[in-house]
């Protein structure tokens, strides 16, 4: 009888991976490890043989882990805008997280045919409440700087998240334009938090921003124009 491979899916957070193999639809072993500890990958599968292998991440997958899983069996990397039997009404597709993408994909397997609210809790919630059962309000809290790429994907999404819910982007837009000192697109760092709750049934949503004064040595593509500018001209 041949021996059927099994499934390597890997979920690729801000600092862990969780590691899961599957024989179809039947969980057979997870676990977590480091984000690219190729050792511990190696324990984890051990001797079983691969047929397909699954990554998704909150951030730009490294391309040398990938090339690596590559060499152990075909390597699919899961993005927003991969083919899905869901309809992605983002208006920006490929600002969905894959860790997103997947769970409704998974709740919809789960549940077929039904109305389904999947709730990703991978950050914080604040409660408070007037009586010991039933909160008055809630508070979402959302770290931005770990769920894209970078900070012009950020201002893409809360774009949309603002104008999903009526309320206006040029007050964010203007105050992003004064703390950003680099372009948006070439690196995270500037969008920190973002939270929402409701007020008076209308919803509220801020968000925090970091102007980078602390960075001990700034991004190397700065450090290159400094050195350019530096540089004594001919």
């Amino acid at each position: 009888m041949p021996v059927v491979g099994l499934d390597l899916v890997l979920d690729v957070g801000n600092t862990r991976t969780k590691l899961a193999l599957f024989q179809g639809d039947r969980l057979v072993k997870h676990g977590p490890m480091a984000n690219h500890d190729r050792v511990a990958l190696a324990a984890f599968v051990g001797d079983v043989p691969l047929q397909g292998i699954g990554l998704g991440s909150t951030a730009t997958p490294d391309p040398a882990f990938v090339e690596h899983l590559g060499t152990w069996a075909p390597t699919t990397v899961l993005t927003g805008t991969s083919p899905s039997p869901l309809r992605n009404a983002y208006g920006t597709p490929h600002t969905l997280g894959a860790d997103r993408l997947a769970n409704a994909v998974g709740a919809v397997r789960h549940f077929p045919g039904r109305t389904v609210l999947v709730f990703d809790l991978g950050t914080c919630l604040t409660y408070r409440a007037e009586d010991d059962e039933r909160p008055t309000d809630a508070t979402f809290y959302v770290p931005l700087w770990t769920y894209a790429s970078n900070d012009e994907v950020t201002r893409l999404r809360i774009r949309e998240a603002l104008a999903r819910r009526g309320l206006p982007t040029a007050t964010y837009e203007a105050g992003l334009r004064t703390v950003a000192r680099r372009p948006l697109e070439i690196a995270n760092g500037i969008h920190t938090y973002c939270s929402m709750k409701l007020v008076d049934g209308r919803p509220r949503i801020t968000v925090y921003w970091s102007p980078e004064l602390y960075s001990s040595r700034p991004p190397e593509c700065y450090q290159r124009g400094a050195e350019e500018s530096a540089a004594p001209v001919a």
